[in-house]
């Protein structure tokens, strides 16, 4: 990772790609809820099926006869984690854990694993980093302030670096786009109304 360190501007540099945090503090930490490893589609590229493969989970007896991967759709060359039949991951653990985190460590699990619940939004000029809400802990605002020297948030960078910069800007509506001038006015103003604490969070 072409990691620069946190700048004076608040911005990291991943890849190449000028990363920041959104207008507003976030905090998370994981409470071990699991809700994330309940119907989740978790899809695995090459590396981490090189990983699962290195692993040897398909020897290990716990994992006798049972699917650990399936394939995505009927024709196609994808492949997620498998799930069991109440829908949580093949590898939860009922005290909440992941077994290949417990086993092998953080680096060891797919990138979708590693990242999550952070996520990286491209912009015109880099990407900036948000939490995503569909975890109980960020929706609620639960842990510490996601900064950018934290180590899980670098982590997560590292697993899956941003995507290089947005070159036109994103549609409005289905087929229609406003130039970048226009654009940023709107999202300037929008990110202005965010961090205007006159106002309740709720109201904003």
């Amino acid at each position: 990772m072409d990691n620069k360190g946190p700048s004076a501007a608040g911005r990291l540099v991943v890849a190449g790609v000028p990363v920041r945090l959104p207008p507003l503090q976030e905090y998370w930490d994981c409470h071990q809820c699991a809700q994330c490893c309940y119907g989740t589609e978790i899809l695995l590229d090459e590396e981490d099926l090189a990983k699962l493969q290195r692993q040897g989970w398909d020897r290990h007896p716990d994992y006798r006869g049972i699917r650990l991967i399936r394939r995505v759709g009927l024709f196609g060359g994808r492949y997620r984690l498998a799930h069991r039949p109440d829908g949580t991951c093949v590898f939860l653990l009922p005290d909440g854990l992941c077994r290949i985190h417990r086993d092998f460590g953080l680096e060891a699990k797919p990138k979708l694993c590693q990242a999550f619940p952070f996520q990286t939004v491209p912009e015109p000029d880099g990407a900036m980093v948000v939490v995503r809400r569909s975890c109980p802990s960020a929706a609620a605002g639960l842990g510490r302030p996601v900064l950018l020297d934290r180590a899980d948030l670098q982590q997560a960078l590292q697993a899956r670096p941003p995507a290089p910069p947005l070159r036109q800007p994103p549609e409005i509506v289905p087929g229609h786009r406003l130039a970048w001038p226009d654009t940023l006015r709107v999202t300037d103003w929008v990110e202005r109304l965010f961090r205007d604490e006159h106002y309740p969070l709720v109201r904003r």
